[in-house]
């Protein structure tokens, strides 16, 4: 007998042949579990050289021994005239027939189920889609989770990003679906989370999901849509292509996800990607993503990234609308996050949106950002104001599902008094993006306003699981807000020591006051030249400090708040009135532009009318007067209801003669918690009339025990009251 009829015999060809089949079988059941539980690329090779290594040895195995009655034997040792190898050799066939037909109906069933990979995925014609969109309560709704990058290089992490966020864009531009934000949906990056759990966070139905191996010029992305409620899977996809063809990749998912959710497109509307140099595209994601932190650190980063996507190519329009945007966000003012002064951060941000907009006039990220500009370069007049809401409502006419773009221009809504409109969109904001800070910190803030604080608690609350660092520091700003500035000061501290930009100051500030802390104020460092640190060196008797700082705030940002305040804590009113004068004769005008609101009462105003009425100008005071009634009368027929509102209300009533009003009001901000200073009239010299009326010094009394009730839970000294 010659060697190949041994090895027929000897069922070898037909071992062999069995194993190829059993391996190929389990290697494909092992790639969709491993493409379940997005295992890095190497596990599946691992099992592949596995199987191939073991072929020789199950060869050889197959020669060596023999299957038996008696079991397995060596086959030397077996007599051939009781052996049963002809026996093996039929039930190594039924095998091989059986994994046959499972490796025919997994091929089957892989070409009917999938798009084979290379293959274009067309939208479904507009006219087989549904006739007519829901109702916004009932749209179906979609959260795009962050592409998990199975690369082994962790720089590509914002490869994958960026197909996450282009898919998500595409579909947000989609009428009749409901798409939840990016920064809530990118809030859930690299954390296990059940989709249930994230389903209920972010109020989505279904979850679309995936995965990118980029290997080399190879990427294969993986996708699948997710139904929350159950986890089943309502379809999934392979994509395997070159990387120079990343954009169509990009617009094939998206339009597969449309066809299968059939979803009606806008009329006119197909979905397409930008076409730019991959590697600028990257550091435009990236950025993106960093902008979007909204940190110190985050910014320069994002900066960084944009420069280079610019220089790599000038031509990309996003880019340098993005660099812009980042420059704005990074300068030193109000609001802000960085340290660049604030002149050079806009007219640099300037320079850069308006070259977004010469490559692009339609760029809707670049008119989002000239309206930010608008908002922020001073003086910050009306006018301006007027201007960023042109731009604002231009640049989400043509993109609805820029975040930004919604978020200035609910803050354009209420610099123009329009409070309510201001709300009803960033409460829109807050349902589609949940996770998104800027939007959840301005709600929580014009709650607490309104005095809603149980519902400001709760938005603010349900946000800390994600973002824990952030809602800190809303959390001692509504403490502030509710008298207890002995929890506030501490927690705002804690922030401010970790991100010390002008929103932390902010809480830190009216902590500080709170329990008359105002050198640690004035003296805190790192803080920004604001009104609150040039109010607390004049208070403390700092006057040339003070005049110094409020002198900055007015030339470098445009604002004269800082400097009436000083003027009136120190006693300088001809000096409040030849200002005005001087600048703004038309008390109408400084109103329109200077004039304070949102809750606070109209602060700056009260200030000027002390002034006048100091001074003997009986008309400018009758002026002012009547434009702070108005105002405070505004603030509360928009809602507000603040003790600073109360405290607000008492200067101006006792500024018109009127006692019992203006103690009524003061009553109410003491039950409320306010405290700042051992004697009112120090720091509200407009409650001076009061002095000596028996209710104002129980009320003096009452405010003073409370502060020193807050500065005992400090360890601090207690304060006496003292004219």
């Amino acid at each position: 007998m010659n060697f190949i009829d041994e090895l027929k015999r000897r069922n070898v060809f037909r071992v062999g042949l069995a194993y190829a089949l059993i391996a190929w079988v389990v290697l494909q059941v092992i790639d969709f579990l491993l493409e379940l539980t997005d295992a890095p690329a190497w596990v599946l090779q691992v099992f592949f050289i596995t199987a191939i290594v073991g072929l020789p040895m199950v060869l050889i195995l197959s020669w060596v021994y023999e299957m038996t009655p008696e079991g397995i034997r060596l086959e030397k040792d077996v007599d051939r005239s009781r052996s049963i190898t002809s026996q093996t050799g039929r039930k190594l066939d039924r095998l091989i027939i059986a994994f046959l037909a499972v490796t025919v109906a997994l091929l089957v069933a892989g070409h009917f189920y999938s798009s084979p990979s290379g293959t274009e995925v067309s939208p479904e014609p507009v006219a087989e889609a549904q006739p007519e969109a829901p109702a916004e309560a009932q749209l179906p709704s979609i959260a795009v989770l962050p592409f998990v990058n199975m690369s082994s290089d962790p720089e590509q992490d914002y490869f994958a990003d960026g197909i996450s966020e282009e898919i998500l864009n595409s579909l947000a531009r989609v009428s009749g679906l409901k798409v939840a934000g990016r920064t809530s949906a990118f809030a859930f990056k690299g954390k296990n989370e059940d989709l249930r759990l994230i389903g209920e966070a972010l109020g989505v139905e279904n979850i679309l999901e995936g995965s990118v191996r980029k290997q080399g010029d190879q990427v294969r992305i993986t996708a699948q849509l997710v139904q929350v409620a159950d986890g089943f899977h309502l379809w999934s996809d392979t994509y395997d292509r070159t990387l120079n063809d990343i954009f169509a990749i990009q617009d094939e998912i998206a339009n597969a996800i449309l066809q299968q959710t059939r979803i009606q497109l806008l009329e006119g509307e197909s979905i397409t990607s930008i076409r730019v140099n991959p590697i600028a595209y990257q550091n435009y994601v990236a950025a993106k993503q960093r902008i979007h932190e909204r940190t110190k650190g985050g910014l320069k980063v994002a900066m960084n990234l944009l420069r280079d996507a610019v220089e790599l190519d000038p031509g990309f329009a996003g880019a340098w609308a993005q660099l812009g945007i980042a420059t704005m966000l990074s300068s030193d003012g109000f609001g802000s996050y960085g340290d660049i002064p604030e002149k050079e951060a806009n007219r640099t941000g300037r320079e850069y949106l308006e070259r977004s907009l010469e490559l692009d006039p339609a760029l809707a990220e670049g008119l989002a950002g000239m309206g930010l500009y608008y908002q922020n370069a001073p003086p910050q007049s009306h006018q301006q104001i007027l201007q960023s809401l042109d731009v604002l409502e231009r640049s989400i006419s043509i993109d609805p599902s820029d975040i930004n773009a919604s978020l200035w221009l609910s803050r354009a809504y209420g610099f123009l008094g329009r409070a309510g409109e201001s709300q009803e969109l960033l409460e829109r904001m807050v349902e589609r993006d949940p996770l998104y800070w800027p939007a959840v910190s301005n709600l929580v803030f014009m709650y607490a306003t309104k005095n809603r604080m149980l519902e400001a608690h709760q938005l603010n609350d349900r946000t800390m699981r994600y973002r824990p660092e952030l809602p800190f520091r809303q959390k001692a700003f509504l403490l502030s807000m509710d008298g207890q500035f002995a929890d506030a000061l501490p927690m705002a501290l804690e922030v401010w020591a970790e991100r010390s930009d002008s929103l932390t100051y902010g809480a830190v500030a009216l902590a500080h006051a709170g329990v008359n802390q105002f050198e640690a104020l004035a003296d805190l460092e790192g803080a920004p030249d604001t009104r609150w640190r040039s109010a607390a060196l004049a208070y403390l008797g700092r006057s040339e400090e003070a005049l110094l700082t409020a002198q900055t705030e007015l030339s470098e940002y445009g604002d004269p708040d800082a400097l009436i305040e000083v003027l009136v804590l120190t006693g300088q009113f001809p000096e409040i009135v030849a200002f005005m004068a001087e600048r703004w004769p038309d008390l109408e005008v400084f109103e329109l532009e200077h004039g304070d609101g949102g809750g606070f009462g109209n602060r700056v105003m009260l200030d000027v009318a002390l002034a006048y009425d100091r001074t003997g100008n009986d008309g400018k005071f009758r002026a002012a007067m009547s434009l702070v009634r108005a105002s405070h009368d505004e603030q509360k027929g928009h809602g507000f209801d603040t003790m600073y509102l109360d405290m607000a209300e008492a200067e101006y009533f006792a500024l018109a003669g009127d006692q019992e009003q203006a103690l009524g009001y003061l009553q109410a901000a003491v039950d409320r918690g306010y405290s700042a200073a051992p004697r009112l009239s120090k720091l509200h010299p407009q409650l001076a009339s009061l002095e000596g009326i028996p209710r104002y010094e129980e009320l003096q009394s009452r405010s003073l025990a409370h502060l020193n009730e807050q500065r005992a839970l400090l360890e601090l000294e207690p304060l006496e009251s003292a004219y």
